[in-house]
């Protein structure tokens, strides 16, 4: 429980750290792309970013939302995959949102069966898409690990 406590703790941390880094100026995939470069390099992590799609601009709380929620995958796949396969997809919808994927082909893990104490996927993942009226899903088995998250403009 004091584990739970802590990342609880860290968390609303971070999430205030996140919400004092300014204003909700409209952000492009372009710079979603050099982050999530970033969180990679800051983790240390080996992984090429494709970009596709069209550039458009998304406000900027969803932006840092997808870009946090894809940092902890991507230190998810670092820490229980070791980064195996690892590969991030940015697609851009023109002004309509992105979409951001963080795959890798580690063994897998059984989604369902993850604690309620784990906060990684649900808080840091679920509940930070969910606070943007962004989506999060993820599909793993035993070739690896699918996180896709997603932002439209509604």
């Amino acid at each position: 429980m004091a584990m739970a406590r802590e990342a609880l703790t860290r968390l609303a941390n971070t999430e205030a750290a996140v919400a004092q880094e300014g204003s909700d100026e409209p952000v492009g995939t372009a710079q979603i792309v050099v982050e999530l470069r970033r969180s990679l390099s800051e983790l240390g992590a080996d992984a090429v970013v494709e970009e596709r799609g069209g550039i458009g601009l998304i406000p900027g709380r969803a932006a840092r939302a997808l870009v946090l929620a894809a940092r902890q995958a991507i230190g998810n796949a670092v820490a229980h995959a070791h980064g195996r396969g690892l590969h991030i997809v940015a697609e851009g919808h023109g002004d309509e949102g992105v979409a951001v994927t963080v795959s890798d082909t580690g063994p897998g893990f059984d989604v369902e069966a993850i604690g309620a104490d784990r906060l990684g996927i649900r808080a840091s993942i679920f509940a930070r898409m969910a606070g943007v009226a962004g989506t999060a899903d993820i599909r793993s088995d035993e070739h690896g690990t699918v996180v896709t998250l997603g932002w439209e403009r509604s």
